[in-house]
């Protein structure tokens, strides 16, 4: 079984159940939610926009996770907009937001998710560490949540600050500014891009060692 594809005939079907659920739930005054891919090609194949929009309270949109350690390469987890290294056009998510939007979503109804992790990379070559750089796997596991890969946000900011390097806003930026490792030197070999809970417009760290 592929647990990432199905027939044609999910798409009607979910709204169909989606349905059912609001009418089930409306005597009672409850809420009906869903939280719901960001992927062009899923929204396009599994999701009758018009219809889940009418029968969901909202619409949680899981706005993260476009990139990470299975691209072979290190990436923007969420990324707020289009940049000109991107390898998929539409991997951002203003592209996802409005294209729910233009597809029928209500506006009022939809939810931006915000990530509070990062996905982590080891670099195949510590001196190429900036997007789109090679990655040879996962970054070590945190300390709580025990991972590959992953860090939660609050294990990003247990580590020194001394130990990262600053990604601006990617519609702003550049990378904004370099801080050395403790001993001085500018070696990396493992990379962390996060998106931090309260400054949306923050896009990242990498972690050096």
């Amino acid at each position: 079984m592929d647990c990432n594809a199905g027939p044609a005939s999910d798409k009607p079907a979910f709204a169909a159940f989606v349905k059912e659920l609001r009418e089930a739930f409306n005597p009672k005054g409850w809420l009906l939610t869903a939280a719901v891919s960001p992927s062009k090609a899923v929204i396009d194949a599994g999701y009758d926009i018009p219809s889940l929009s009418r029968d969901l309270d909202w619409i949680g949109v899981m706005t993260y996770d476009y990139h990470g350690h299975w691209d072979k390469k290190t990436g923007h987890v969420a990324p707020l907009g289009f940049h000109s290294e991107a390898d998929v056009a539409y991997f951002n998510t203003e592209y996802t937001l409005n294209y729910w939007i233009r597809g029928g979503a209500d506006p009022g109804k939809v939810i931006m998710g915000i990530p509070l992790y990062g996905q982590s990379f080891t670099l195949e070559n510590p001196s190429n560490n900036g997007l789109n750089a090679p990655a040879k796997g996962t970054g070590s596991a945190g300390e709580f949540t025990r991972q590959a890969g992953f860090l939660a946000y609050y294990e990003v900011f247990s580590i020194s600050i001394t130990k990262f390097e600053y990604w601006s806003n990617l519609l702003l930026h550049r990378f904004a500014r370099r801080l050395p490792t403790e001993d001085g030197t500018s070696s990396r070999t493992k990379k962390v891009n996060s998106d931090p809970t309260l400054t949306v417009a923050t896009n990242g760290f990498h972690l050096m060692t």
